[in-house]
């Protein structure tokens, strides 16, 4: 009974140490949270979102721009940046398509000695990443084609004039911009000039032509949206 009792003691104590071991070892490294934010500036809305999970955030050593590991946000857009050393600086980089439009978001971190965010509360984070829309000075149109009754187009012509003369000529050849709606109806502009654009979408159904016209003011780095609707 003796041994078994003290064999007891010492199993435990063992499990102890270890456990110990573990914990001191995760406490030790140098674990840091990141989040990934949002700025909607396209759609006028300065406040920060955040966006859905799964965006893949890269992780450089900024001195090389020597590629480290990459990261995946939970749903709360949280990631964890691991083995960093201290005194150093990384480069942390992210995009995303949200709505058709590319989004990136490109900082640096350096790693303070001493400092780190606990990973496991996730309650603050030691780096942001706020994505953007990547629109340089372009104006961004976006354009959804539709028939009489509200029915998705496809494949119909889209031609932009920046002449209201040429516009109502309705000669395709002569227009600034040309595309073609896809499976959903859609097309998307990035147009470098801001100003005012004359939009003409036809598509031709059997021996029928149908047929929208409308016009649009331009702004760099914001959104437009038309939906045309054609009629015979």
């Amino acid at each position: 009974m003796k041994s078994t009792y003290i064999l007891y003691i010492c199993t435990t104590l063992l499990l102890l140490a270890g456990c110990k071991k573990v914990n001191d070892s995760l406490e030790n490294r140098n674990i840091y949270a990141g989040r990934v934010l949002i700025a909607d500036t396209i759609n006028n809305n300065t406040s920060l979102t955040l966006p859905s999970g799964g965006v893949d955030v890269y992780v450089y050593r900024q001195n090389d721009n020597y590629y480290l590991y990459k990261k995946t946000t939970d749903a709360r857009g949280f990631f964890t940046m691991d083995f960093l050393k201290a005194g150093e600086n990384y480069r942390i980089t992210t995009t995303a398509t949200l709505s058709d439009i590319p989004y990136t978001a490109d900082t640096t971190f350096f790693v303070k000695e001493g400092e780190r965010t606990y990973y496991l509360n996730m309650i603050g984070d030691s780096v942001r990443l706020t994505l953007y829309p990547n629109t340089g000075n372009n104006c961004l149109l976006r354009i959804d084609s539709r028939d009489s009754l509200g029915g998705i187009l496809p494949k119909a012509s889209v031609s932009i004039f920046s002449s209201s003369i040429l516009f109502a000529n309705g000669n395709a050849d002569y227009a600034n911009y040309k595309g073609e709606t896809d499976a959903t109806g859609r097309v998307n502009f990035a147009i470098p000039a801001p100003g005012k654009y004359y939009i003409l979408v036809q598509k031709s159904i059997d021996t029928v032509k149908w047929v929208s016209r409308d016009s649009v003011t331009l702004s760099k780095g914001k959104l437009s949206s038309l939906t045309m609707q054609l009629r015979k």
